[in-house]
Parts: structure tokens; C-alpha cells; sequence
């Protein structure tokens, strides 16, 4: 698939359907809906620029915004983001479910996936 291509549908079609589009015909195997809510938090982030957040996937790998997009092909979707993808705040994720882990001890809290205390 090449951007052209992509950049076309949008033009042809709302965002949504473009996106679904790319990821059910355009990836072997197709990506499953499931996801599609974790793509769009992915789009929205990239667009404010927030490339490390990391974010949950309903299989329950966490990856960051830039592996999403990048391993997803989601570039030409950057500059087409919808009102209605609009982003949530970054999770608390523990080492072993966050792309980076934190180097100083502040306030105590918990990992979103696993319960495990983390501080911020």
C-alpha cells in the first residue's frame, strides 16, 4: 500500500472508514476491531505530539504511540484526525507493562493493567 493510496480513500471517504479500511483490508492478517479503539488514542496522541504514552491493546501488550503508528502504517492518517478521536490522559502502567519506566520516586500509585504500586 502506498500513502497515495491512502491519502485518496480519506479524501473519498470520512476517517473512520478510511481507518477501518486500512487496517481490515490492508494488514494480513486483518486487525481485529477490538483494536480500532486503541488506534484512534494512538492517532490522537501522535497528533498532540505524544509519541512515547504508551497505550493498552486489548490483547494486553502496551506499546507506545510511535510502535502503534509505525508498525500500523498510520502516517497518512495523522493529519486526518476526527473530532470525535479525542484523547484520554496517559495510563499508569507499571515496568513491566510501560515502553519506559521511571527514574525518580515521587508519589506512590498503582499499574491500570495489573494493580502493581508505581510511583510517578
Amino acid at each position: 500500500m502506498t500513502q497515495l493510496q491512502t491519502l485518496e480513500i480519506l479524501e473519498l471517504t470520512d476517517a473512520d472508514t478510511a481507518l477501518e479500511f486500512h487496517l481490515t483490508s490492508r494488514h494480513y492478517p486483518p486487525v481485529h476491531p477490538d483494536f480500532f479503539p486503541a488506534v484512534r488514542q494512538a492517532i490522537a496522541w501522535a497528533n498532540e505530539s505524544k509519541w512515547d504514552a504508551t497505550i493498552g491493546l486489548p490483547n494486553g501488550r502496551v506499546l507506545s504511540v510511535s510502535s502503534i503508528i509505525e508498525q500500523l502504517h498510520l502516517q497518512p492518517f495523522l493529519a486526518s484526525i476526527d473530532d470525535a478521536w479525542e484523547p484520554t490522559e496517559p495510563r499508569t502502567l507499571c515496568a513491566e507493562h510501560s515502553d519506559t519506566a521511571a527514574d525518580e520516586i515521587g508519589e506512590v500509585t498503582h499499574c491500570e493493567v495489573c494493580g502493581v504500586k508505581v510511583w510517578e
